[in-house]
């Protein structure tokens, strides 16, 4: 079996079925969200998300590397076999080659494919669940990167950034910027937010060509 940590183990223990949630069915997706706020609670997270501390805390090592396939953001390692060589069972690979607030995004991904995608009751090897950036469509990945969006701009702090820089009158490229500072993610990621929340901006999915 493999080391679980308390707040998991509260999730995995409020919230059923977790591994069948898709983000195409509205109740679903709110339990997604659910799931993201009870870690920021039992964390007291507000703002920039100390994503790092979180990993670890669930277990994980985090390691960079440079990657071969440069599509490839990140992967994920559970197993027994990683402690003679890592000294942890379980395991995190970001690229070391992408901005810093898309690996701080894609190691929140990887949680979401912890959360929702590992049987931590057979305690079996859970292996790859590896992240490309041109490959968000499954439901398995649209499912992690909703999560980490949740996670990482958590839906009422982000609203509330967005009116108070829109109230100051920032013009929408400040604000975007702004914004992506505030959060430590990429201006990418804030833009897909405001599709997500459906907010009406000229930047959405168009205008912005770093990843999330």
């Amino acid at each position: 079996m493999i080391w679980m940590c308390p707040i998991v183990d509260k999730i995995k223990n409020k919230f059923d079925e977790i591994t069948n949630y898709n983000i195409e069915i509205e109740e679903d997706k709110k339990k997604i969200e659910e799931i993201a706020n009870e870690i920021l609670e039992y964390y007291n997270q507000d703002g920039k998300v100390e994503i790092i501390k979180i990993a670890t805390d669930m277990g994980f090592q985090v390691f960079t590397s440079s990657f071969k396939d440069k599509l490839v953001s990140g992967f994920i390692s559970i197993s027994n076999e990683n402690i003679k060589k890592y000294k942890f069972a379980k395991i995190m690979k970001i690229n070391r080659d992408e901005n810093v607030g898309h690996r701080r995004f894609t190691v929140a991904h990887e949680i979401g494919h912890y959360l929702f995608d590992y049987n931590d009751k057979t305690g079996k090897k859970y292996l790859n669940a590896t992240y490309r950036t041109d490959d968000v469509f499954s439901i398995k990945e649209s499912r992690a990167c909703y999560f980490a969006a949740c996670l990482l701009l958590p839906r009422n702090l982000f609203l509330e950034k967005y009116n108070q820089y829109q109230k100051a009158g920032m013009s929408n490229f400040d604000l975007v910027e702004t914004m992506a500072n505030d959060f430590g993610v990429s201006t990418r990621a804030i833009v897909i937010r405001f599709d997500e929340l459906n907010i009406l901006f000229w930047g959405n999915r168009g205008c912005y060509s770093q990843n999330i």
